[in-house]
This record gives C-alpha cells, sequence and structure tokens, in this order.
C-alpha cells in the first residue's frame, strides 16, 4: 500500500467514497476472518483491498503550452542615457561664456522660451533648443535652460521673480 490508512481515509472521504470503502473493507475482512486468517492480518489486507479497489486518481496531465501571440516583451525601463535625434545640440560657442553675460538676461531668454524648448520624453526633461526664438545668449543661458527643465519649480517660483525684481530695480535706476 503506498498512502498511509490515514491518507486513504481522508481521500475516501474528501471525494465522497468512505462509506462505501469502508464497508468493502469490512467485508473483505469478515472473509478472512472466516477462512481463518488473524485478526492483524486479516485488517492489513483488508486495508489493502480497499486501496487497490479505490486507487487514486492518475496525476493530472500538464496542460499544454499555449500558442504565444507575440514573444515576451522585457519589462519597460527607461534606459540610462537616451538620445533623441529630435533633441539638437546647444548652439553657443564655449568663447560667449562670460563675454556679456547677463544674468537676468539668461534668466528672461529661459522664462521666454521654456514652453517651446523643454519636452517631457519619458519622465526625464530634455531641451531642444532648435526650438527656441532664438539662440541663448550665452552658454549659461542653455544651462540655465537645462536647469529649469530638471527644476521647473523651482524656476518659475524662487529664480524668475527674483530675477525680474533686478531688473526693474536695475530699471527704476536709469529712469531716475
Amino acid at each position: 500500500m503506498h498512502e498511509s490508512k490515514i491518507e486513504l481515509t481522508k481521500r475516501l472521504q474528501a471525494a465522497g467514497l468512505w462509506d462505501e470503502a469502508s464497508q468493502y473493507r469490512d467485508a473483505i475482512r469478515c472473509q478472512l476472518r472466516a477462512e481463518g486468517v488473524p485478526r492483524r492480518e486479516a485488517a492489513e489486507r483488508a486495508w489493502e483491498a480497499a486501496a487497490e479497489k479505490y486507487p487514486p486518481p492518475p496525476p493530472p496531465m500538464p496542460a499544454p503550452p499555449l500558442p504565444m501571440a507575440t514573444p515576451p516583451q522585457p519589462p519597460l525601463e527607461p534606459p540610462e542615457e537616451v538620445e533623441d535625434p529630435e533633441v539638437a545640440p546647444v548652439d553657443c560657442p564655449p568663447e560667449d561664456v562670460g563675454a556679456g553675460v547677463d544674468f537676468a538676461e539668461d534668466v528672461a531668454w529661459c522664462y521666454r522660451n521654456y514652453h517651446l524648448v523643454v519636452r517631457d520624453l519619458g519622465g526625464r526633461p530634455r531641451c531642444d533648443f532648435s526650438k527656441a526664438t532664438s539662440r541663448p545668449p550665452s552658454s549659461g543661458a542653455a544651462g540655465l535652460m537645462q536647469w529649469a527643465a530638471e527644476n521647473r519649480t523651482a524656476f518659475f517660483k524662487d529664480l524668475v521673480p527674483k530675477a525680474l525684481r533686478v531688473t526693474e530695480e536695475v530699471d527704476e535706476q536709469v529712469h531716475v
């Protein structure tokens, strides 16, 4: 007998066959006792006969694999560095750095061109300077635009008002 008596009992109870199997086992035990088989041996052989008459169902056949309509796709993760052919390089030669740089003018240029230049490509903002209304006044302005793209709230909430206030103060001094 491959199953223990407890396993056989539980399986037959779960299948609703316990009463029938128990009657069969008792009938076999009584028949063996009548033939003169000792009590313990008759009980063991009756259990074995019940296990043979009520075998466990064969294990289920594994289902054949379903044909795949499309090959599995790897999970979508943004690559480390995305090169976007639409994003134009900064058209601002290094010699412009520090040459007549006006921070307020750089901020104003970024403010005027932000909505044209900044693009959100997969959660990471990128700057496409080819869309600007004019060339960045300096490479500092180009760097400031990239910073503004990555720190939008800080740019519009903190930096722009301060830069405009400085510009207004300078204009007032010029008029006086």
